[in-house]
C-alpha cells in the first residue's frame, strides 16, 4: 500500500485524477445531473421527462449516436439479461438485426457492465467517467515507463483523461476505445525494453476492441505495434533480433482469438450487409463548428505543440511515437483520400484520428515538459515553439472571427444556449501566460527557468479544467419515458410501429426505440442487411433505412400503427396520434401456396405486386412450385402468439390445409425452427422474412436464434483463455 501511494505508485495518480473528477463532475456525484445527452431530443412528442432548461449542443455536429445506438443497445442488453437472455438479437429496430454482432456499439463493453446491472443515466455517466480515469492512469504508467518525472506524468494524465476531445466525445465509442491507448503503448514499451508482455499485449488489444469502435481499436493497436518495432529497432542488436522472430506476431494472434466471441458474428454481419458509405468513401466531418465544443480544442494545443516539439527532439522514445502521430495527421487531413480510406478501413470519420492525435501530442508534450524541467530549450527549439504559437493563434483568431451563430435555433424548435469557449477570457489569459513562460525558459533568469515548467503545467491543466465547454452542453436532468399514447399497447401486440418525421427530425429517433422496447421499423446503422436494400431508401452520409415508405411497404413489413404529430390542446407542445393501418395482417400469418424465386430482390418485387404476399409465399431455395391441395379458394388459419422474446418466439397455428407459416422478421443465418418439437428448415420468404412448411391441423412453431458464428467464437475465446491460464500457472509454478 505504501508503494502504491508513493510518488511512483499508481494509487497516487488515481487519487489525483479522482480528486479532479470530483471537482469537474460534482453534479453527477451529488445526483443533480448526468451526462447522457437526452436533452438534445427536447421537443420530441414521443418522449416525456426531458430537461428543457439544459444547454443543448448542436446535434448537426454532435450526432445522435450516443443515444440512438450506444445507450439504446446497452439498455436492450440490460433488459434481456434481467430476463435471462443472452444479447444475441435486437428485435426492436428494422425487421430485427443482430445485437452481439454490432461491434460498433459493443453491447458487452467491459466498463459498462455495472450499467447492465443497474441501467439508469447516472450509472451510465459513472461508467463513462471511469473510462476517462482509467485512460489517465494508463498515461501516467506509460510516462513512468519512459522515465518521465512526476510533474510530466500528472500533467499528461490530466490532459489525456480530460482533454477537450475526450470530454466532447466521452459518450462516443471512439473515446471508450481510445482510453486503452496508453495501456497498449505501455505493453509495447515493455515488449521492446524487457522482451516480455507479448501475451498481455494481445489481451489488452482484445479488451480495447471489446470496449469501443473496432476501427479505433485497430488504429490504436497498429500504432502501438509500430511503436514497438521502431522502439525495439533503436535499442540495439538484441532487440532487433527479436523483431525477426515469431514474438511480434503473438499479440495480434492472441487478440484475434480472444475477440472471436464477438468478431465472428461481426464478420458475418459485415458479409451479409452493405453500406453505401463503404463504397463512396465520403468522410464524415466531426468539426469544431458547434458552439460550446470547439474553443478549448483550438486554444489549448499551441502550448502543447510547443512542448511536443521539445519532447520529440529531446527524448529518445519520441521517435517511436512518430508513426502514431503521422497516422493521425493523415486521418485528420484526407489528402490523398485513397490513403485515408486504407488507413481508416474505409470508415472515414475524422474523430477517430483526433483520438490518436490527442494521445500522441499529449505524450510528446509531457515529455517536452519533463525535458523543460531539466534544462533550457535551445535557441532553435525556442524559436520553433514561438512559431507554432504564432501560426496556431493566427488560425484560431481567423476561425473565431468567422464564427457566428451563438444561440442558433435547433431546427426551429430548441434554442442553443451559451457562448463558444473562444470568447472565454480565462482561456486567453492562460494562453498569454503560457507564451510568457515559454519565452522565460529561454531568455529569463534562473528562477524563471525553474518556475516555468510548473507554470506551464498549470496553464495546460487549467485550460482543460477551468473551461470545459463540452460539459456545459452535456449536463442535464433528463430521465425520459415514452409519452402517452405511445406507451399504450399496439392494435396488433406483435406488430411494428411507424413514427413520423417533423421539421427534419424524427420522433423517437431511429434505434432509440430499443431502449423502450418499441418495435420500430426505422433504424439507422452503418451496415444495412442486403436483403432489405430493395425496401430501404438512401439516407444522409451513405446510410440506408426506412425513411418515407409507402403504405404498401408499411403493411408488408408488419407495421400495426402509424403515427402523426399533432398539436395537443391546452399545452404548448406537440403530441402523437395513431391510426391502425387498414387490412392489417399480424406479424405471423399462414398462406396456402408457395412459389420459387431466385433471389431476395425478385422475391420482394413479386410479393409486393398486387399484395401477392397475402396469399402466396415467394421462397428462395424452393426448386419447384408448391401446388396447394384441392380445397376452398379462400381459407384462413388461426394464429396465436404464445411467447415473444429477443432470441425466440413461439406460435400456435391451426392450419385448414397444408401450407406455409410466414413470420415477418428478418431472415438471418442462425435462426432455427421447430414444428411440434421437430427441427424443420427455414426458407427465405418474400425476400426478407422467414417461412416454414406446415401440414394441416394444429401446430406449435418455435423460432430460436442460435448463431453458429457466436458458438464457435465463444468456444475459441474460452479455449484461448484456458490456454493462457495454463501458461500463467505453469510459469508461476516454475518461479516458485
Amino acid at each position: 500500500m505504501r508503494k502504491a501511494l508513493s510518488a511512483e505508485g499508481p494509487m497516487r495518480a488515481l487519487l489525483f485524477l479522482g480528486a479532479l473528477a470530483l471537482c469537474l463532475f460534482w453534479p453527477l456525484f451529488l445526483g443533480r445531473a448526468h451526462l447522457v445527452p437526452f436533452h438534445i431530443l427536447a421537443g420530441d412528442p414521443a418522449l416525456e421527462g426531458l430537461d428543457l432548461s439544459a444547454d443543448r449542443p448542436d446535434w448537426r455536429t454532435y450526432d445522435l449516436a450516443p443515444l440512438t445506438i450506444f445507450y439504446a443497445e446497452k439498455s436492450l442488453v440490460a433488459a434481456g439479461l434481467r430476463r435471462g437472455e443472452m444479447p444475441l438479437w435486437n428485435p426492436c429496430n428494422g425487421l430485427g438485426v443482430p445485437l452481439l454482432a454490432d461491434g460498433i456499439s459493443q453491447p458487452l463493453a467491459p466498463f459498462f457492465l455495472p450499467f447492465l446491472a443497474a441501467p439508469n443515466p447516472w450509472v451510465y455517466s459513472l461508467c463513462m467517467l471511469a473510462q476517462l480515469l482509467f485512460g489517465g492512469l494508463g498515461l501516467d504508467r506509460f510516462l513512468k515507463a519512459l522515465s518521465a518525472g512526476a510533474l510530466a506524468r500528472a500533467t499528461g494524465a490530466v490532459l489525456f483523461a480530460f482533454s477537450p476531445c475526450a470530454l466532447k466525445y466521452m459518450a462516443f465509442d471512439n473515446v471508450w476505445a481510445a482510453m486503452w491507448f496508453p495501456w497498449l503503448f505501455l505493453c509495447a514499451e515493455r515488449m521492446a525494453t524487457a522482451h516480455r508482455g507479448f501475451w498481455t499485449m494481445g489481451g489488452v488489444v482484445a479488451l480495447t476492441a471489446a470496449s469501443g469502435h473496432p476501427e479505433v481499436a485497430f488504429i490504436g493497436s497498429v500504432a502501438a505495434w509500430l511503436y514497438y518495432l521502431v522502439r525495439a529497432w533503436g535499442l540495439g542488436d538484441v532487440s532487433r533480433s527479436r523483431i525477426l522472430t515469431v514474438w511480434p506476431f503473438v499479440p495480434p494472434v492472441t487478440a484475434i482469438m480472444l475477440s472471436a466471441w464477438w468478431a465472428l458474428p461481426f464478420l458475418e454481419w459485415v458479409h451479409l450487409s452493405t453500406s453505401e458509405r463503404m463504397h463512396v468513401f465520403r468522410p464524415i466531418p466531426y468539426g469544431w463548428e458547434a458552439p460550446f465544443l470547439w474553443g478549448s480544442e483550438l486554444l489549448i494545443p499551441p502550448l502543447l505543440l510547443a512542448l511536443a516539439l521539445l519532447g520529440s527532439l529531446r527524448h529518445r522514445a519520441a521517435v517511436a511515437m512518430f508513426p502514431a502521430l503521422l497516422w493521425s495527421v493523415l486521418l485528420l487531413f484526407p489528402v490523398p483520400q485513397t490513403l485515408q480510406v486504407a488507413l481508416s478501413l474505409g470508415f472515414m470519420s475524422n474523430r477517430y484520428g483526433r483520438s490518436l492525435a490527442w494521445f500522441a501530442v499529449v505524450i510528446l508534450g509531457a515529455l517536452g515538459l519533463d525535458a523543460l524541467a531539466k534544462f533550457k530549450p535551445s535557441l532553435a527549439e525556442a524559436w520553433g515553439g514561438l512559431a507554432i504559437f504564432a501560426a496556431w493563434i493566427g488560425g484560431a483568431v481567423a476561425v473565431a472571427a468567422s464564427m457566428g451563430g451563438v444561440g442558433r435555433e435547433f431546427i426551429g424548435r430548441v434554442p442553443l444556449r451559451g457562448e463558444p469557449a473562444a470568447v472565454s477570457w480565462s482561456l486567453w489569459v492562460l494562453l498569454a501566460l503560457g507564451i510568457s513562460l515559454w519565452v522565460a525558459t529561454r531568455w529569463g533568469g534562473g528562477a524563471a527557468s525553474r518556475v516555468a515548467p510548473l507554470g506551464m503545467a498549470a496553464c495546460l491543466a487549467g485550460g482543460v479544467l477551468l473551461a470545459p465547454p463540452s460539459l456545459w452542453a452535456a449536463w442535464n436532468r433528463s430521465v425520459p419515458k415514452l409519452a402517452v399514447p405511445l406507451d399504450e399497447p399496439a392494435a396488433q401486440p406483435t406488430g411494428r410501429e411507424w413514427l413520423p418525421s417533423m421539421n427534419g427530425l424524427q420522433s423517437l429517433s431511429p434505434n432509440l426505440s430499443a431502449a423502450f422496447g418499441v418495435r420500430d421499423l426505422r433504424y439507422v446503422l452503418p451496415l444495412t442487411p442486403k436483403r432489405i436494400l430493395p425496401l430501404a431508401q438512401p439516407l444522409q452520409w451513405g446510410f440506408s433505412g426506412f425513411y418515407a415508405p409507402s403504405e404498401d411497404i408499411l403493411q408488408f413489413c408488419g407495421v400495426a400503427r402509424q403515427w402523426k404529430v399533432v398539436a395537443t390542446s391546452g399545452r404548448a407542445r406537440l403530441g402523437l396520434q395513431s391510426r391502425t393501418l387498414p387490412g392489417q395482417i399480424p406479424r405471423g400469418f399462414w398462406v396456402g401456396e408457395a412459389i420459387a424465386v431466385a433471389d431476395a430482390e425478385t422475391g420482394i418485387r413479386r410479393a409486393l405486386d398486387g399484395f401477392a404476399w397475402r396469399r402466396k409465399a415467394f421462397l428462395e431455395g424452393l426448386y419447384h412450385m408448391e401446388v396447394p391441395p384441392v380445397g376452398p379458394d379462400s381459407v384462413e388459419a388461426s394464429v396465436q402468439l404464445l411467447e415473444d422474446r429477443s432470441n425466440a418466439s413461439a406460435w400456435r397455428v391451426d392450419c385448414p390445409k397444408p401450407g406455409w407459416f410466414v413470420l415477418r422478421d428478418l431472415y438471418w443465418p442462425g435462426w432455427r425452427a421447430k414444428v411440434d418439437d421437430s427441427l424443420v428448415p427455414i426458407f427465405p420468404a418474400d425476400g426478407a422474412f422467414r417461412a416454414v412448411k406446415l401440414g394441416s391441423g394444429k401446430h406449435v412453431v418455435t423460432f430460436q436464434y442460435r448463431p453458429m458464428s457466436a458458438l464457435i467464437g465463444f468456444a475459441l475465446t474460452f479455449c484461448t483463455l484456458c490456454l493462457l491460464g495454463c501458461m500463467w500457472a505453469s510459469r508461476k509454478g516454475a518461479l516458485s
